[in-house]
């Protein structure tokens, strides 16, 4: 068997969500089969990362494709080059990530694809809508709901056109159908060093872990600086909150970077030395549509978390509210959230042990788990059910014909 692993992100265990479930989902493929691996990145990939990753592993090259999909972008068909490399290549299966990386390649409807949405895009369109609505934008909000009306349309006649389909979470933005398919968010868990927190009440480090050119992420951030951090620092002045992360946009480095209890760290490499002095990060996240990935390496890491409700959404039944994490619905509570975690180091410290645990339990790589076995199992046995249907068909006609 042989897999080409269509993705936009190197598979690493490090870095950007994107890139941790790419790297989730090819460790799953290397186990069933020799996998090609084809990056699909819209704004280019670090040549110093392709060229490590290229030393050990079946690299094809990067096709420069957009990030997204306009609703009123007509359905493509491969190009003769990339016909070409699949002839040549003879894959029988092609694992896409996103529904945009299938469409620009034109993969819509082949039958040896297995897609992976991971999040419903239509959820960031609603949002839009919502967001204009509240504001009073009334002739906006109405176009955006003619624009998702045919978006939703186009998007569910597509992944409905796909054998397997999978999600990190459901989407209330959709209907469920027979083809989708959990394929929950997990990490590879690693041994971190020993913590090195002060344990003072003056000093406490906060840490906030994310892909900073991603407007959900620096939207949310710059929410939490300008309505939470304030409280948190007028009564705790010696709280620093440390940002980690690549491409923050240039407005809000230089807004965030006058502030003296923010430290601005930039894309770190090693990841163990950010939460090595973190007493607790955080996700203020209130638009977006992801699962995110950050919480459980947080977690995994031995640092407790406070998170918006829709940071939350994906884990509600594995990491629950009070007992591996804390979840804020508003300003106030996540103000008092934190102040309680603060004044409470031994609460803490049990939260920590909890959430670790349940993050091992329910979100880290298990040795002896592989989810595509399942999967492929389910696009053979929807592929048997299709054959069956039309050998059915075939002979109802010719039965029909003799009459």
């Amino acid at each position: 068997m042989k897999i080409l692993f269509l993705t936009p992100h190197l598979p690493l265990n490090s870095g950007s969500g994107g890139s941790i479930r790419s790297y989730q989902i090819y460790e799953n493929l290397r186990q069933l089969s020799t996998v090609d691996i084809l990056c699909c990145n819209g704004t280019g990939l670090r040549h110093r990362d392709v060229a490590q990753f290229k030393k050990e592993h079946r690299y094809q090259g990067n096709v420069r494709i957009p990030w997204v999909v306009p609703w009123f972008a007509k359905r493509k068909n491969p190009n003769e080059k990339f016909l070409r490399f699949l002839e040549r290549n003879q894959y029988d299966y092609i694992v896409v990530r996103y529904y945009w990386s299938a469409f620009w390649f034109g993969l819509i409807g082949a039958e040896n694809i297995i897609l992976d949405c991971d999040d419903c895009p239509l959820e960031l369109e609603i949002q839009k809508q919502n967001r204009l609505s509240i504001n009073k934008r009334y002739f906006s909000s109405t176009l955006q709901k003619i624009k998702n009306i045919f978006y939703k349309k186009r998007y569910l006649t597509d992944i409905s056109r796909v054998p397997v389909v999978t999600f990190s979470k459901k989407s209330h933005a959709i209907p469920w159908k027979s083809n989708f398919v959990i394929l929950p968010n997990k990490i590879q868990p690693s041994s971190p060093p020993p913590k090195t927190v002060n344990h003072s009440v003056d000093e406490f480090v906060v840490v906030f872990v994310g892909t900073l050119s991603y407007g959900p992420n620096f939207e949310g951030l710059d929410h939490f600086i300008c309505n939470i951090w304030p409280s948190i620092t007028a009564k705790y002045p010696r709280t620093t909150l440390k940002i980690v992360g690549g491409g923050l946009p240039a407005r809000y480095r230089k807004k965030w970077g006058q502030l003296e209890c923010v430290k601005l760290c930039g894309f770190v490499e090693n990841i163990d030395e950010v939460y090595s002095d973190a007493h607790i990060s955080i996700s203020p996240i209130f638009t977006g549509s992801g699962t995110h990935i950050k919480i459980i390496e947080s977690l995994l890491h031995s640092t407790t978390m406070v998170i918006s409700k829709l940071a939350h959404r994906g884990y509600e039944k594995t990491l629950m509210d009070g007992k591996s994490l804390y979840v804020a619905s508003d300003d106030q509570e996540y103000i008092d959230k934190i102040f309680y975690l603060i004044k409470n180091p031994r609460f803490r410290k049990k939260m920590e042990r909890n959430g670790k645990i349940n993050a091992l339990t329910f979100h880290a790589v298990k040795d002896y788990e592989n989810d595509f076995v399942d999967i492929i199992n389910i696009k053979m046995k929807n592929q048997m059910q299709t054959a069956s249907n039309d050998i059915e068909t075939y002979i109802s006609d010719l039965d029909a014909a003799k009459e």
